[in-house]
Formats: structure tokens, C-alpha cells, sequence
């Protein structure tokens, strides 16, 4: 899959030392600067062209997981409800959620979701947390597309 580099949330981003404390993964996402194309330079927003559906995607790149115990570990999309706000401390929502409690190793799909039409605001960003274990290694790449992968992991 060929991506845009303005689609991307975060690009083999390390999950390391993140345990119960949430912890934000790459760079905020701004879409002030116009809506993200895919590969082809069509947007992709929820909110234009018919049947279109925007999917957020998680995969493991690079770096096998591992941990301490055994996580159960919890991967939000978070975008902020104010166009002011840049550094999403202000009132935050939800756009999906991915919990796994495997350990995917490089290359694996973790989850392709779909987004809720009409629901993203300028500032998108990737929330990760570990519910019962620290995790001592692992990188993820997140992205949008509007064609999202096929293969999931099996671990």
C-alpha cells in the first residue's frame, strides 16, 4: 500500500515503557492545512462523496511487542472538540478504540476500523495504554485510509 506522508498519525513510533498511564504516540495529526489524499490525491474525509469511509489503521512495524505480564493493551484515536485547541489538553472524544491482548509481532494488522462519518475535528492523535503489564517493546505505525489492508494477525 503506497501512503501519503500527511496521512500518517505515526510512523514506527515505539510503545516501550507504557504501562496503565496512557501515553499520546507520534505527532498531532493537524488538518487545518487541508484534508489528507490517499495515494491517488483524493481526500479523505468522511464527510465528502458518497459511500466514502475513512478507516484508521494499526500495525506493528519494525519491532516485535513484548511485555511484562500480560497486557491488555488499549490503542484509542482521539481528536479534539475545539479547533483552538492544538495540543488536544483541552475536551478530547474518542473516535474508535483497538484492544488486543496478544502480542503482534512486525507486520501485523492490529485493527482497521472505520470512523464515524462526520465526527473528526481539525486535530487527530493515537492514545496508547497497557492495562495489566508494562510493555517493554514494540513500534506502531497508524495511518487513514479510505483503503484499508485485509490481513490481521493470528498471534
Amino acid at each position: 500500500m503506497i501512503l501519503d506522508y500527511f496521512n500518517m498519525l505515526c510512523e514506527s513510533d515505539s510503545i516501550k515503557s507504557i504501562s496503565s498511564s496512557a501515553s499520546y504516540i507520534g505527532d498531532i495529526l493537524d488538518l487545518s492545512g487541508g484534508l489528507p489524499t490517499d495515494a491517488w490525491g483524493t481526500a479523505i474525509t468522511p464527510d465528502k462523496g458518497e459511500g466514502t469511509t475513512l478507516y484508521w489503521v494499526v500495525q506493528c512495524e519494525d519491532t516485535d511487542f513484548a511485555s511484562s505480564g500480560s497486557p491488555v493493551i488499549t490503542i484509542d484515536l482521539h481528536t479534539s472538540n475545539s479547533y483552538s485547541t492544538s495540543d488536544l489538553s483541552g475536551t478530547i472524544s474518542t473516535l474508535a478504540t483497538m484492544v488486543t491482548d496478544k502480542t503482534p509481532n512486525d507486520g501485523d494488522i492490529i485493527g482497521a476500523i472505520p470512523l464515524p462519518k462526520g465526527t473528526i475535528k481539525r486535530y487527530l492523535q493515537v492514545n496508547v495504554a497497557s492495562a495489566s503489564g508494562e510493555l517493554t517493546a514494540g513500534k506502531i505505525t497508524s495511518f487513514l485510509t479510505t483503503n484499508p489492508p485485509t490481513r490481521q494477525y493470528d498471534a
